[in-house]
């Protein structure tokens, strides 16, 4: 394979960047909700806890996986 042209880093960089920023927010739009999960589910703050510590400990090997994949 050649060299990537400047124009195609940039794509490439803007493609990751697209794609980090959306999986962001999709965690930290979870923080935001917590209390209105909370109150809908009726369940307390070390339930919620625990399931959003899960959440963050399997994004790493989310992470992992698809690293390994890509």
């Amino acid at each position: 394979m050649g060299e990537f042209s400047k124009f195609e880093k940039l794509i490439v960089l803007l493609a990751a960047a697209i794609g980090w920023s959306h999986d962001a927010v999709g965690l930290t739009l979870l923080n935001f909700l917590a209390e209105p999960i909370m109150r809908e589910f009726n369940v307390g703050t070390l339930e919620i806890g625990f399931i959003f510590s899960a959440q963050y400990i399997f994004c790493i090997f989310g992470a992992m996986l698809f690293g390994e994949m890509g």
